[in-house]
């Protein structure tokens, strides 16, 4: 997920850097423009594209952390971004290991 939406491959980087770190470091500095893959450049940052590409970098990470029990299952992970695409208001600091509660 990491390499569709920021357009990079996973050992394109220099030293001992890989996508992941890049990522983790360019959300640390705030650089998020940086990430989107360069098709996106165009995204609003008041959109709810601009909001499903964050939830997807967001997700991208969960499914990297080092553990594999952290890990989110495939299903989790489609409910999770099949929730996004539905519309659900999620604002961009949201956590996307939260469920919605139910209604």
């Amino acid at each position: 997920m990491l390499e569709l939406l920021t357009g990079k491959r996973p050992i394109m980087f220099a030293d001992d850097e890989d996508i992941v770190k890049w990522v983790k470091k360019q959300l640390q500095r705030g650089q998020i423009i940086e990430l989107l893959e360069p098709g996106l450049l165009e995204l609003d940052p008041e959109s709810s594209e601009w909001e499903e590409f964050l939830l997807g970098i967001k997700v991208g990470l969960l499914c990297t952390a080092p553990d594999p029990l952290d890990r989110p299952t495939m299903s989790e992970i489609v409910f999770k971004l099949e929730g996004c695409r539905v519309g659900h208001d999620i604002p961009s600091s949201a956590d996307p290991t939260s469920q919605p509660s139910p209604a």
